[in-house]
């Protein structure tokens, strides 16, 4: 399992070592199915609550494993923002402060866009 912007990335592995691509592909959490695509990547969005051992049916054509997900995290927004600015420039009377600020976006740890440029 591996942690990505747009939520949780797994991929199911046969006997054979080969990533299960088909149709019937994917894995049950809480009674809803959550299918394969065509590379075999099953996408789990970030839960609104973090949960620890999480009980999921395995689905790869005929065969069913109930297994479990160590953890499902939720979605944790963070803005961070570093700023300059010369301090001098508060003690005279009537000047305009410049300042540089440089905002950043974060979802789950990872950073989202870049936002100096918007």
């Amino acid at each position: 399992m591996k942690e990505t912007i747009a939520g949780h990335m797994i991929t199911i592995i046969n006997d054979n070592l080969e990533v299960c691509k088909s149709g019937r592909c994917g894995l049950y959490i809480d009674s809803i199915f959550y299918p394969a695509n065509e590379e075999g990547i099953i996408l789990i969005p970030y839960l609104s609550k973090e949960r620890l051992d999480v009980p999921v049916v395995l689905v790869a054509d005929d065969f069913a494993d109930l297994n479990y997900l160590p953890y499902l995290s939720e979605e944790n927004y963070e803005l961070k923002c570093s700023y300059f600015y010369l301090p001098e420039i508060f003690i005279r009377r009537n000047a305009q402060a410049k300042i540089i600020a440089s905002p950043r976006l974060f979802l789950n740890n990872r950073e989202l866009v870049d936002l100096k440029f918007l």
